[in-house]
């Protein structure tokens, strides 16, 4: 065998041996995928404060639009300061 046969075979193995470890390492996380968190965030003003928003940017909307981008794989529920 030439070096350069070697050289290729050699190269060409390594690449198969971290693919092969890439798959095994993310299968579990493949599997794990479809698994929802519930998740709870706690805002640090009340609904009577000026400071509380509501609407476009708000925290509401914050948790319903990381809802949507997760695909529902992630819920935050929003809690105002005092409420839990």
């Amino acid at each position: 065998m030439t070096n350069v046969k070697r050289r290729d075979f050699l190269t060409k193995s390594a690449i198969g041996a971290a693919a092969t470890g890439a798959a095994v390492v993310a299968a579990p996380n493949i599997a794990r995928a479809q698994e929802t968190f519930n998740w709870k965030m706690t805002n640090a003003y009340g609904p009577g404060s000026p400071f509380y928003v509501t609407g476009p940017g708000s925290p509401e909307d914050f948790c319903k639009r990381v809802t949507e981008m997760s695909n529902g794989r992630l819920n935050i529920q929003h809690f105002a300061a005092g409420e839990l």
